[in-house]
């Protein structure tokens, strides 16, 4: 991999840092609800924040792909790899979660070890259902890769395609299909399975030249950008996750079945062509971006015990905010910079410890 092609590939940092702000958006207004302004329908993607879990799982698939697809490798190395990266900090969480609440024993292990669970993992592990079902598509991936290096790229958009029409029969049979959508691998598995297609693209020469144009590259983003605004515009009028449709989540609507697809493949495109930008000097936005990207899965998992603990501190100089635009400031001015400190910390003490690990094995394994 050239150096040109390492510095766009740094920019998925910034990708990251989108989603878990999302996210974090997203669970803040949960704290605090506010409506969107009158005409500002176009911040629907924000007001449905929790689309940033849809960008985590595109990021997964591609990175994952653009790594492993030139390399040869053990099944059980690539396992141990991926269990190193994401379970310190994922079960220092959930053990912290069983300690807090009055979790079953038998509930975590269910909704752990065998990723049964219909929704959230309760109180500050919330967000930590994620990192299950990340697991889930690391135990497939070697086999996805396989697949796909030895049929092309037309096996992973058939196997979007099989699951777009494996949830549509479960919508026809059961009337609604956006809880195992949202909370299960059978609706991120598109989002999972667009991140190695785009990936797979890129690397059979489809991308650097096709789209490594000054005009095309920003065109494209402008265009999948749009897209996506216009689409969560309308999603959230019609009443987004939790209310699509005036019916309380789950929706009884057919359109579950399909949104796990266009998130795919907006977020897949919005990736490519961000990628492909003509590069640009490291200014303070960008190297604010690449910093929470580097921490973003810390971010992501402690961000809920955070914003608990700065609503309660609220709660008690009497502050209570209803207006969009004051919560969307203290969002950026007050509490990204606290998570993002905290999040330093764990990334420093639990997550870095644990990817040297990685790789002083490689360093062993090669001079063997």
């Amino acid at each position: 991999m050239g150096s040109e092609a390492r510095a766009r590939l740094h920019r998925l940092d910034h990708l990251r840092a989108v989603a878990a702000l999302l996210v974090g958006f997203w669970h803040f207004l949960a704290v605090y609800p506010a409506k969107l302004p009158e005409n500002a329908g176009f911040l629907g993607v924000l007001a449905e924040g929790w689309t940033g879990v849809s960008l985590f799982c595109v990021i997964s698939g591609f990175i994952l792909y653009y790594i492993y697809s030139d390399q040869n490798y053990k099944y059980s190395e690539f396992i141990i790899r991926r269990f190193l990266r994401v379970a310190p900090l994922f079960l220092l969480l959930i053990y912290v979660t069983f300690l807090v609440t009055d979790w079953p024993a038998t509930n975590l292990l269910t909704s752990v070890v065998a990723g049964l669970f219909r929704g959230g993992f309760p109180s500050i592990g919330g967000p930590a259902w994620t990192v299950v079902i990340e697991f889930q598509f690391y135990l497939l991936f070697p086999f996805l890769l396989h697949f796909s290096l030895a049929r092309g790229p037309k096996y992973l958009a058939a196997l979007i395609a099989l699951f777009v029409a494996l949830r549509t029969s479960i919508w026809f049979e059961f009337g609604s299909i956006e809880q195992a959508a949202y909370y299960s691998i059978l609706g991120r598995a598109d989002q999972f399975l667009a991140g190695m297609l785009a990936a797979s693209l890129l690397r059979r020469d489809l991308g650097w030249r096709l789209m490594n144009s000054a005009k095309i590259a920003p065109l494209g983003l402008c265009i999948f950008t749009i897209l996506l605004i216009l689409y969560f515009w309308w999603l959230h009028a019609a009443g987004g996750l939790m209310a699509f449709g005036g019916h309380a989540f789950p929706s009884p609507s057919p359109v579950w079945a399909i949104h796990p697809t266009i998130e795919a493949f907006l977020y897949s495109g919005i990736l490519l062509f961000y990628l492909h930008l003509p590069l640009f000097r490291m200014r303070i936005a960008s190297q604010t971006l690449s910093l929470i990207g580097l921490v973003s899965y810390s971010f992501y998992l402690i961000h809920a015990i955070l914003m608990k603990n700065l609503e309660d501190i609220f709660l008690q100089f009497g502050y209570t905010l209803t207006n969009f635009w004051v919560i969307a400031l203290i969002y950026a001015a007050v509490v990204v910079p606290l998570i993002v400190a905290a999040s330093w910390v764990t990334y420093s003490l639990i997550e870095k410890p644990f990817m040297d690990m990685r790789r002083s094995k490689e360093t062993t394994r090669s001079h063997g």
